[in-house]
């Protein structure tokens, strides 16, 4: 966000151009990441997503195509539009989309924002390396169910440190959920070629 500019009936929120389009439109056009792309790209939601919870903004709506990429692939959060400002406390609001929703929203439970935006960061780490999601149904209730089984499986031939963070990501309960700063100290996140 470059600057917020507020009149009585409108608020306009100035942003960054980013060119390189969204991470929707890659996975498309490209299909799904090696590790190492979609680590680079992880680090940087992670990033991002810490940043923003520091200072009490929850997103909401992660998903690919809230994932600009600039022309030399860094990716780059954006839409805010579902964000929360509510510092604390439970939110209630039933927001995103339901390939990408932390089950706790999906049941219309009252939910705390950072664990349901983890779980959305495990489902885009996720779409980044299998080119799907993790949670398959063609209507609303049958994704419901094969998520609240709990039966996830990680994409083929990825390495078991990622594999092992990507069932941390997206644990059914929000409180053995893995937190964005175990993310940041995870193995496989921190994983840099030598030589």
């Amino acid at each position: 966000m470059v600057q917020v500019i507020e009149s009585e009936e409108t608020l306009f929120i100035i942003s960054e151009y980013v060119r390189g389009g969204d991470l929707l439109d890659h996975l498309v056009k490209h299909g799904q990441l090696t590790e190492e792309e979609a680590r680079g790209r992880f680090q940087q939601l992670i990033s991002a997503l810490q940043y923003r919870h520091r200072r009490g903004v929850m997103h909401r709506d992660l998903k690919p195509e809230n994932v600009l990429l600039d022309p030399a692939g860094s990716a780059k959060l954006a839409d805010f539009g579902f964000c929360s400002l509510v510092p604390g406390g439970p939110l209630s609001t039933f927001c995103g989309i339901p390939g990408y929703m932390a089950p706790e929203v999906m049941q219309l439970q009252p939910y705390a924002g950072p664990p349901a935006d983890v779980w959305s960061l495990g489902v885009l780490l996720h779409a980044m390396l299998a080119g799907s999601l993790p949670f398959s149904g063609e209507e609303f209730h049958a994704m419901q169910r094969s998520m609240l089984l709990g039966a996830y499986s990680p994409p083929r031939l990825v390495w078991r440190q990622c594999a092992r963070l990507l069932r941390g990501l997206l644990t059914l309960d929000p409180e053995k959920r893995k937190t964005l700063e175990e993310v940041m100290g995870d193995p496989w996140v921190n994983w840099a070629r030598r030589g």
